[in-house]
């Protein structure tokens, strides 16, 4: 059981002992209503309110905290519990039994006349929360003193309002055009090397297809009528969608606002389907797409959106949160948050998408596209339980923009990495258009939809245990570290299958590198020794490169350039020693060999 699961356990624990101790006694009984589960405060309330007297005639943002659900006794509280868990689906209720958490207080409404007497004053109501037992509002800045003085309202917080982590443009080269078809089913087209770099497509060669598996894809907006989705609106998986933006049913884009391009790409990196121009990593999968971010805002996002779309999806029983955009705001403004609220404990977004996790929900989010400094993530990347997602390249590389951990309380981040640098997908210039971005947005609904594959072979699950899986089995697991995690995830473990593929065609060239000895080497010297088997006979050889890189992307060494014939296993030597003669330090290496623009990788440590 995870921190946050635990935490809510022992509160609720905590509840049953005190009613069974002292009854009905009501004064007790709203006390536990208060703070059976509040987001912590920061200390910034007041003064992110006191900043606007003066002014009006602006209006504000806000939360409205309140400090019960209404309920005077045990007894109606546990009516209420039993009433709401008769009245949710099947479905809906399977992750919370995976999860060893039922139905309880957090997912009760919020009581109704506490929000008729809020919208006397409010100008908009935005959002309710039961999981927060809140409200989002629009309010005349000159209202706020009669909302705070209300005997139900717990607290006032600003809703904030966070910079959105995007992906960056890349140009199409011909190093990804790796078709991959002639061994497998599929015609993967561009997308071979991303998904095989993480064995999905071991994965899909063994028949998983994310079948049965219900994923919510959180973004901008997103480009139904590409082609891209046509096997899954024709299919009727598309379960449900909704724009928490302009509170319609309609994701795609609406008065020539332009929303739907980072979405489009997102969803097709899990779910997209085009027999030999592009496949998604979950391609068999349902979907819930939810609109969160309003990209009219110059890059902006409200964190309520967020939250209301979570509490939707885990109503409709969605087994992962596929979440791509990374969210922060470091301007230095009162109400903002600063990095020392990176503990997976502060940022209102990061508890809603911990407190998912606790209800059943695999949450997978970006860690954002901030580049090389200590702490560089965004939340909910900082999340206790989330499963949060750097980037490498197609050589298995990090990327220079990945964001990297710690959390401010020291936990490792990220959790794994998958491919963001030029990853294939669709784009929303038209249904039929495709092409390449880079980011932590692309890596992540890669890896969801590994977790989808994943739940398919093994449902049983909770995401404590796939956390647990795709962790100890990822390539860097004996040795995390902030860069990368645990590592690049590897799906043949966790789903007992092999990698190996049956080749038939006569075009296609193997190559492996076989060992890498001693490892960790103590010795001062790392020999490597692959093979190139090549299905046409090459009279003169295939030519082929070997490079030594460090976990950061940088070249290390050029080791080798020549020839080798099919059948012949050629041995290198590495001195551990850099370009410029210096030996190098102690660490983890990576080995990259490469023959017309395919490359396989394989770490090993040097010991000093």
């Amino acid at each position: 059981m995870t921190k946050s699961a635990k935490s809510l356990f022992l509160i609720t624990l905590l509840f049953m002992l005190l009613i069974a101790a002292l009854g009905s006694d009501k004064s007790i009984f709203n006390y536990i209503q208060k703070d059976i589960y509040r987001p912590q405060s920061n200390g910034k309330t007041q003064n992110s309110l006191r900043k606007f007297s003066g002014n009006d005639d602006n209006s504000v943002t806000v939360w409205l905290f309140f400090t019960d659900k209404g309920f005077s006794n045990e007894f109606e509280l546990n009516s209420e519990i039993e009433k709401l868990r008769l009245n949710r689906t099947p479905e809906s209720l399977k992750n919370r039994y995976k999860s060893n958490n039922p139905i309880d207080f957090t997912d009760l409404p919020v009581y109704k006349p506490y929000v008729e007497q809020i919208s006397e004053y409010a100008l908009k109501i935005r959002h309710k929360s039961r999981w927060f037992n809140a409200v989002s509002i629009e309010i005349r800045v000159d209202a706020l003193p009669s909302v705070s003085s209300l005997p139900f309202i717990s607290k006032i917080e600003p809703v904030r309002i966070h910079k959105i982590s995007y992906p960056l443009d890349t140009e199409m080269t011909n190093s990804y055009l790796n078709k991959g078809a002639s061994c497998n089913e599929i015609d993967y087209g561009n997308s071979f090397g991303q998904l095989d770099q993480i064995s999905v497509v071991a994965a899909h060669n063994s028949g998983y297809t994310g079948k049965d598996v219900l994923i919510a894809m959180f973004d901008t907006g997103f480009r139904v009528s590409h082609g891209s989705f046509s096997h899954i609106v024709d299919s009727g998986r598309l379960i449900a969608q909704h724009d928490f933006v302009n509170n319609d049913d309609i994701v795609s884009d609406e008065n020539n606002e332009r929303a739907q391009g980072h979405g489009t790409s997102t969803w097709s990196a899990v779910g997209g389907f085009r027999n030999g121009i592009h496949i998604g990593s979950a391609f068999g999968a349902s979907f819930i797409l939810a609109k969160t971010e309003d990209v009219r805002s110059e890059t902006k996002a409200e964190e309520d959106n967020w939250i209301a779309a979570a509490e939707w999806v885990e109503t409709l029983g969605a087994d992962i949160i596929s979440s791509s955009l990374a969210y922060l705001d470091f301007d230095g403004t009162e109400d903002d948050y600063s990095i020392d609220d990176l503990d997976g404990n502060t940022i209102l977004i990061t508890l809603a998408a911990d407190l998912a996790v606790s209800k059943g929900i695999n949450v997978v989010t970006a860690m954002g596209n901030e580049g090389s400094g200590p702490t560089s993530l965004w939340g909910p990347a900082d999340g206790h339980d989330v499963i949060s997602v750097g980037a490498v390249n197609q050589s298995g590389l990090l990327a220079k923009f990945s964001s990297r951990g710690p959390t401010i309380d020291g936990r490792i981040k990220p959790d794994v990495v998958a491919q963001g640098v030029s990853t294939a997908s669709a784009n929303s210039f038209s249904d039929s258009s495709y092409g390449f971005l880079s980011g932590t947005s692309l890596s992540t609904p890669l890896v969801a939809g590994a977790v989808a594959l994943l739940l398919e072979a093994r449902p049983d699950l909770s995401p404590d245990q796939v956390k647990s899986e795709l962790r100890s089995t990822a390539d860097n697991s004996l040795t995390p570290n902030n860069d990368v995690g645990w590592g690049l995830i590897d799906l043949k473990a966790p789903l007992n299958i092999s990698g190996i593929t049956e080749c038939d065609s006569a075009t296609v060239a193997e190559l492996d590198i076989i060992s890498v000895y001693p490892n960790p080497s103590t010795t001062g010297y790392t020999k490597l020794l692959f093979k190139i088997e090549e299905k046409i006979n090459y009279v003169d050889g295939v030519n082929y490169k070997f490079f030594i890189y460090d976990l950061l992307g940088r070249k290390i060494s050029f080791l080798d350039e020549g020839y080798a014939f099919p059948g012949i296993q050629p041995q290198l030597n590495w001195d551990h020693k850099d370009e410029f003669g210096k030996r190098v330090s102690s660490g983890i290496y990576v080995a990259v060999l490469s023959i017309n623009g395919r490359r396989v990788t394989k770490k090993f440590a040097v010991l000093h």
